[in-house]
Parts: structure tokens; C-alpha cells; sequence
């Protein structure tokens, strides 16, 4: 387009419609940064309200211990290795038999039903009573 026709659009006079048009289109789009406005208040209230939820990484730790504190959290990894040390609820059994194997372990109501109430006896031998 050149400056001539340029001009000519400049100079030419608008018809009322074409007024009402435009209008209409700056204040759909005045409507519009509103809203985006206002996203932007909620966007950035929300950013706000993370701060104080947020995970503070100088907190996370990568051991666990007996010194470790409610502020702290572990890592993944620590996790898995503070769990990889307790036992095998699978290998725990309640009879002891000759076919246990050395990964398994007796439950305490299992060792107790195998020995016994062991004082009542370690008794019954040092003072002679209950001899058959």
C-alpha cells in the first residue's frame, strides 16, 4: 500500500456502523486484559500461597538416623536403604521343623512353644521336684 493510499484511508470518513464496530472490538478486548488481568492476581496469589507449603531442599536428607528431625525428609534412596535392614515378614514362622532353613526366624510364641516355660524347669532340675 502506498502513502497515497494511505492517506486516502486517513481522510476518509468512517460510517457510524463502522464506529460502532470498532467500538465494540476495544471493549471485547478491554473485557479481555481485564480477565487476564485478574488471572494474573489469582496466578500470582497462588505462587504466594506456595511459598510457605513448598519443600525446602535444604532440608531433604539422604541417611536416616536416630538424629534425624520432623523438619527433614528423606530422599528415595534413604528410604530403600532404612527399609532393605528390617525384616522378612514372609520368612517369620510359627514352627520349627526339619526342613526351616537358616533364612527364615521363629516367631517369640514359636521359641516359647519349643523351649517351654524354661525357669519352671531350670527349677523343677535344681531343687529335685518333679522327678519322674
Amino acid at each position: 500500500m502506498t502513502n497515497a493510499n494511505l492517506a486516502a484511508l486517513f481522510n476518509a470518513k468512517a460510517s457510524q456502523s463502522d464506529l460502532d464496530d470498532l467500538e465494540l472490538t476495544v471493549t471485547n478486548h478491554e473485557t479481555k486484559i481485564t480477565t487476564v488481568e485478574g488471572q494474573i492476581v489469582n496466578i500470582n496469589e497462588s505462587i504466594s500461597d506456595l511459598g510457605d507449603d513448598k519443600e525446602d531442599k535444604s532440608n531433604k536428607t539422604t541417611t536416616l538416623s536416630s538424629a534425624s528431625t520432623n523438619t527433614q525428609y528423606p530422599g528415595a534412596k534413604a528410604v530403600y536403604d532404612a527399609l532393605t535392614d528390617k525384616e522378612n515378614l514372609t520368612n517369620k514362622v510359627t514352627e520349627l521343623t526339619a526342613s526351616s532353613t537358616d533364612e527364615q526366624y521363629p516367631s517369640a510364641k514359636c521359641v516359647y512353644d519349643l523351649v517351654g516355660d524354661i525357669e519352671s524347669l531350670l527349677e523343677e532340675l535344681t531343687t529335685g521336684g518333679g522327678a519322674h
